[in-house]
């Protein structure tokens, strides 16, 4: 059926064409020859283009030539990027800290390392000073060993560090000062409390009562008092 459909249309086409060129060649009454130059290119434009619409339906009539002129769709390969956006590697959080031992530059110019942590310093506080407060009950002395080294190059102004740029905070996510009333140690061997100039490296301990029960602990570096992009956790492994 497809091949007589197509057969039909050719015919058709083919005595379209013959007619339109006896038309042309063939001079209407009353007007003069229509054999001129001018006139024989015409025809053989209109023919031309008679002749690619007839292969042009003859094309679309062809079978399985519907199936051809829709582009098959080629599953591409899964993707490989992750469902969620990785961690930025150049900021820290309480859920992402800076692992327990690993270093960490800061962006005011510091290079900061935890050596060590006493979850419960109430011994070595008390043998510090004998007229320091024990931790009141339900509560727990932590101490972190902290290293820091100025990275700036400046050899002629040096800048402080101390206890009073930390926090503490567990996962009950109350954040506790070592300088408050109800949370500081007392008097602390090694006490964190510097000046250095630049290239200069110091250590010292950072003592903080926090709740006896708190977990995930973590030592924030805060310096000022804005939660900026300053602000580093470390993690202190209880």
């Amino acid at each position: 059926m497809q091949s007589r459909v197509i057969t039909f249309v050719a015919i058709v086409g083919l005595a379209m064409i013959v007619a339109a060129l006896l038309f042309s060649i063939i001079p209407a009454e009353g007007e003069g020859d229509r054999y001129t130059a001018q006139n024989l290119r015409a025809t053989s434009d209109a023919l031309d283009e008679r002749a690619t619409e007839i292969a042009q339906a003859a094309t679309r009539l062809a079978p399985g030539a519907i199936a051809q002129s829709v582009a098959p769709v080629t599953p591409g390969p899964e993707s490989s990027a992750p469902a969620t956006p990785p961690v930025d590697a150049a900021s820290t959080s309480r859920r992402s800290p800076v692992a327990l031992g690993e270093r960490w530059e800061t962006v005011d110019g510091l290079d900061m390392l935890v050596l060590g942590v006493d979850g419960d310093a109430w011994p070595r506080v008390q043998a510090e000073n004998q007229f320091n407060d024990a931790p009141p009950e339900g509560m727990r002395m932590v101490m972190a060993h902290v290293e820091v080294t100025n990275l700036s190059g400046d050899a002629n102004t040096p800048r402080s560090i101390g206890t009073g740029d930390f926090r503490m905070v567990g996962d009950r996510g109350i954040v506790y000062a070592p300088f408050e009333s109800t949370t500081r140690c007392g008097v602390i061997p090694d006490e964190l409390d510097w000046e250095l100039f630049g290239g200069a490296t110091v250590s010292g301990n950072i003592c903080v009562i926090v709740a006896e029960d708190e977990g995930d602990l973590r030592l924030i570096y805060h310096p000022g008092y804005e939660w900026g992009d300053q602000v580093v956790y470390f993690d202190l492994g209880e």
